[in-house]
């Protein structure tokens, strides 16, 4: 437990590494008169925990402890996911998406103009079938 700023310390540096802003705007990308930049999304998770221990432990499987401990865990990610390209041109600046995968609540949302048209078709249709 002794460590745990410095490890606190290691984890923030490295952190701060991975999120430099080269991993949000790419490097650019000559092609003739165009400049592609690629645009990304980062996304930076971490978790961890301590422990300590003295003492007496009784387990419930009737084990007595003679008592101490420690402990300590970690862990991290990052996603870097690319979301769209700058195009500089003679013709001036242009922002391509690139299509991701959309989540369920996404394509449940967009879905629903669609359910709309085809509910509302099924009542007009069967507004027809009575008056026949």
């Amino acid at each position: 437990m002794k460590n745990v700023h410095s490890y606190l310390e290691k984890v923030t540096d490295a952190l701060c590494d991975m999120t430099s802003s080269d991993l949000i705007v790419g490097e650019k990308i000559e092609l003739g008169e165009l400049t592609l930049v690629p645009l990304s999304h980062v996304s930076v998770a971490l978790g961890g925990g301590l422990g300590e221990g003295s003492g007496d432990y009784k387990h419930k499987s009737r084990h007595k402890g003679t008592g101490s401990g420690t402990g300590g865990a970690g862990g991290g990610g990052a996603k870097v996911r690319p979301v769209a390209v700058a195009v500089f041109g003679p013709e001036g600046v242009e922002i391509i998406n690139i299509p991701g995968k959309a989540s369920k609540i996404e394509k449940l949302l967009d879905s629903i103009p669609d359910l709309i048209e085809k509910v509302k078709d099924k009542v007009e249709s069967g507004k027809d079938d009575e008056s026949c």
